[in-house]
């Protein structure tokens, strides 16, 4: 008798352990098992776990902050593209708060022409609100950007242009048939400001007297010319004659091609000086036909959204037009003389 009461207890003890296992798995135990380890001792310690929220409705406030004002801590309302799990969800506006789901992987991106804002990714990971902060960066004004022309030492000033007929900033003596260098060097003159150089891009006239007008620097890659700059042209007034000597937008090259790389002057900072070549037609003098100017121009790059759908990084829209003034700083591109972005040197 004592050995049957025995084997029913194990038998219902039996029971007990596998309804327990059971509830344990199937019966909803919202906990996860975590072990940590402290000086060796693990511990057994319950948590909640964040796949019980993925999917929840969440709510993320949205803080951005001009990083080159000097008390770094300026909230501002610059304007972004946000994708939430890929898709599109604000257009080149400003924003406060987003609606999202925990777990959904939002992405900004600055926009507009005001602020370069920084990319940021950010989540709700294990809560249903949040707060991100977001970096932007007053763009410089093109008054504030300083362009210097250098001789072929790149240490000695060009000479100024100071022929009557031409607004050039310099002139150069080329010779004929001749080929020579100048150096420019950039810097931006305002203290509370950035501004993001991405692209070079140089030009020189179409009427048989210039070959070439390149940029000389490994950093940097050539590509195709930005619809919105070929379309472009460059004109120097001739007071004398009432009328414009022509140049044209011919080579433009990108610093360190294919990733979102820049060179950032922010206030005071400057460039190294970079060396182009400028090269005469075969057997022609410049000087004996006036208004043969060439320079460069510097542009800025920053984050557009493309016919494609796509968040592109560049110093052009990337859409039919390809501008380069809707992109950051709206540089002057048809008279870029005034030594700011650009310079303009006259061949004599």
């Amino acid at each position: 008798m004592k050995s049957n009461t025995t084997n029913g207890l194990l038998v219902f003890g039996v029971f007990v352990l596998i309804g327990l296992f059971a509830f344990m798995i199937f019966g909803g135990v919202n906990t996860t098992q975590t072990i940590i380890s402290t000086g060796g001792v693990s511990q057994e310690a319950t948590t909640v776990s964040n796949s019980l929220l993925t999917g929840e409705a969440g709510t993320v406030t949205v803080k951005d902050y001009d990083r080159e004002n000097n008390s770094r801590n300026t909230e501002i309302a610059g304007t972004w593209y946000v994708l939430d799990n890929g898709q599109l969800i604000v257009n080149n506006a400003a924003v406060t708060s987003i609606d999202t789901s925990v777990g959904s992987p939002l992405v900004f991106y600055g926009s507009g022409t005001t602020y370069y804002g920084d990319k940021k990714e950010y989540s709700l990971n294990g809560i249903t609100t949040g707060t991100v902060s977001l970096d932007a960066h007053t763009i410089a004004a093109e008054a504030a950007m300083n362009a210097t022309g250098y001789d072929n030492t790149g240490a000695a000033a060009l000479t100024a242009d100071d022929d009557a007929e031409n607004t050039a900033d310099y002139s150069l003596t080329l010779g004929s048939g001749g080929q020579d260098v100048y150096y420019v060097k950039w810097k931006n003159a305002d203290d509370q400001s950035l501004f993001k150089l991405k692209a070079i891009c140089t030009f020189y006239p179409s009427n048989g007297n210039v070959s070439d007008n390149k940029l000389v620097d490994a950093d940097f890659t050539e590509v195709a010319i930005p619809l919105y700059l070929k379309n472009s042209i460059i004109s120097v007034n001739n007071d004398t004659a009432s009328s414009a000597f022509l140049s044209y937008y011919k080579h433009c090259y990108v610093y360190k091609a294919g990733t979102e790389s820049t060179i950032d002057l922010a206030g005071w900072a400057y460039t190294k000086t970079f060396q182009f070549v400028v090269e005469a037609v075969s057997g022609v003098n410049p000087a004996a036909n006036e208004g043969n100017n060439v320079g460069a121009i510097v542009f800025d790059a920053a984050y557009t959204l493309g016919n494609d759908g796509k968040i592109w990084y560049d110093f052009y829209t990337h859409d039919t037009n390809e501008y380069t003034n809707t992109v950051g700083m709206a540089e002057t591109i048809t008279s870029p003389q005034g030594k700011e972005t650009g310079i303009v040197v006259e061949l004599i």
